[in-house]
Protein backbone atom coordinates (compact mmCIF):
# COMPACT_ATOMS: atom_id res chain seq x y z
CA UNK A 1 0.00 0.00 0.00
CA UNK A 2 0.34 3.73 -0.68
CA UNK A 3 -0.12 6.41 1.84
CA UNK A 4 -1.63 9.23 0.63
CA UNK A 5 -3.84 11.15 2.52
CA UNK A 6 -7.05 10.81 5.01
CA UNK A 7 -10.10 9.04 3.60
CA UNK A 8 -8.85 7.89 -0.08
CA UNK A 9 -12.40 8.21 -1.88
CA UNK A 10 -11.63 8.65 -5.55
CA UNK A 11 -8.77 7.19 -8.31
CA UNK A 12 -8.06 8.28 -11.88
CA UNK A 13 -4.80 7.71 -13.85
CA UNK A 14 -3.69 10.51 -15.81
CA UNK A 15 -0.29 12.04 -17.34
CA UNK A 16 1.29 9.12 -16.25
CA UNK A 17 0.23 9.55 -12.83
CA UNK A 18 -2.52 8.14 -10.36
CA UNK A 19 -4.58 10.88 -8.74
CA UNK A 20 -6.44 9.97 -5.24
CA UNK A 21 -9.11 12.47 -4.03
CA UNK A 22 -8.81 12.01 -0.16
CA UNK A 23 -12.34 12.61 1.13
CA UNK A 24 -11.51 13.31 4.98
CA UNK A 25 -8.31 15.84 3.92
CA UNK A 26 -10.05 18.15 1.49
CA UNK A 27 -6.95 17.08 -0.74
CA UNK A 28 -5.99 15.41 -3.76
CA UNK A 29 -2.36 13.05 -3.85
CA UNK A 30 -0.22 12.58 -7.19
CA UNK A 31 0.95 9.47 -7.06
CA UNK A 32 4.19 8.31 -9.12
CA UNK A 33 3.22 4.45 -10.28
CA UNK A 34 7.14 3.65 -11.54
CA UNK A 35 8.51 4.33 -8.10
CA UNK A 36 5.23 3.55 -5.81
CA UNK A 37 5.45 6.82 -4.20
CA UNK A 38 3.71 10.38 -3.64
CA UNK A 39 4.92 12.82 -5.61
CA UNK A 40 4.76 16.33 -4.01
CA UNK A 41 2.47 18.08 -1.61
CA UNK A 42 -1.31 17.19 -1.43
CA UNK A 43 -3.00 19.66 -3.56
CA UNK A 44 -6.55 21.53 -1.74
CA UNK A 45 -9.68 21.11 -3.41
CA UNK A 46 -12.33 21.75 -1.07
CA UNK A 47 -14.08 19.69 1.38
CA UNK A 48 -15.11 15.82 1.00
CA UNK A 49 -13.64 15.49 -2.15
CA UNK A 50 -14.28 12.01 -3.98
CA UNK A 51 -15.59 12.09 -7.90
CA UNK A 52 -12.44 12.49 -9.34
CA UNK A 53 -11.52 11.55 -13.54
CA UNK A 54 -8.97 13.35 -16.03
CA UNK A 55 -9.20 14.87 -19.47
CA UNK A 56 -6.38 15.54 -22.04
CA UNK A 57 -5.02 18.23 -19.84
CA UNK A 58 -7.06 18.70 -16.42
CA UNK A 59 -8.08 16.53 -14.12
CA UNK A 60 -11.88 17.43 -12.32
CA UNK A 61 -12.60 17.10 -8.69
CA UNK A 62 -16.22 16.76 -6.78
CA UNK A 63 -16.52 18.38 -3.64
CA UNK A 64 -19.66 17.50 -1.96
CA UNK A 65 -19.46 19.67 1.00
CA UNK A 66 -18.79 23.03 -1.28
CA UNK A 67 -21.40 21.46 -4.26
CA UNK A 68 -18.26 22.31 -6.53
CA UNK A 69 -15.93 20.98 -8.71
CA UNK A 70 -12.17 21.93 -8.52
CA UNK A 71 -10.03 21.51 -11.98
CA UNK A 72 -6.12 20.55 -11.63
CA UNK A 73 -4.00 21.27 -14.27
CA UNK A 74 -2.43 17.43 -15.45
CA UNK A 75 0.85 19.27 -16.24
CA UNK A 76 1.90 21.48 -13.56
CA UNK A 77 -0.67 19.89 -10.76
CA UNK A 78 -1.77 23.08 -9.75
CA UNK A 79 -5.17 24.21 -9.45
CA UNK A 80 -7.09 26.13 -12.02
CA UNK A 81 -9.52 29.19 -11.25
CA UNK A 82 -12.31 29.21 -8.82
CA UNK A 83 -14.13 25.97 -8.66
CA UNK A 84 -17.11 25.24 -10.79
CA UNK A 85 -20.82 25.43 -8.65
CA UNK A 86 -22.76 22.23 -9.77
CA UNK A 87 -26.07 20.75 -7.96
CA UNK A 88 -26.32 19.40 -3.95
CA UNK A 89 -23.82 16.65 -3.09
CA UNK A 90 -21.27 15.77 -6.09
CA UNK A 91 -20.29 12.75 -6.15
CA UNK A 92 -18.75 10.75 -9.48
CA UNK A 93 -17.34 12.75 -12.31
CA UNK A 94 -16.71 11.58 -15.66
CA UNK A 95 -15.01 12.72 -18.91
CA UNK A 96 -16.27 12.58 -21.95
CA UNK A 97 -18.56 13.22 -25.07
CA UNK A 98 -17.30 16.73 -25.11
CA UNK A 99 -18.40 17.67 -21.76
CA UNK A 100 -17.53 16.65 -18.06
CA UNK A 101 -20.53 14.90 -15.95
CA UNK A 102 -21.43 15.26 -12.75
CA UNK A 103 -23.49 13.22 -10.37
CA UNK A 104 -25.73 15.64 -8.11
CA UNK A 105 -25.99 13.06 -5.38
CA UNK A 106 -28.27 15.56 -3.38
CA UNK A 107 -30.47 16.19 -5.75
CA UNK A 108 -30.83 13.29 -7.98
CA UNK A 109 -29.53 14.93 -11.28
CA UNK A 110 -26.53 15.22 -13.73
CA UNK A 111 -24.87 18.43 -14.11
CA UNK A 112 -22.79 19.01 -17.73
CA UNK A 113 -19.75 21.10 -17.58
CA UNK A 114 -18.23 23.06 -20.75
CA UNK A 115 -14.35 22.27 -20.15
Amino acid sequence: PIPVGRGPAGVTVAGGLVWVANSRGETVSKVDPSILAVLGDPIEVGGRPGGIDAGSDTVWVASASEDAVSRIELQSGEREGDPIAVGAEPGAVAVGAGAVWVADNGEGAVTRIEP
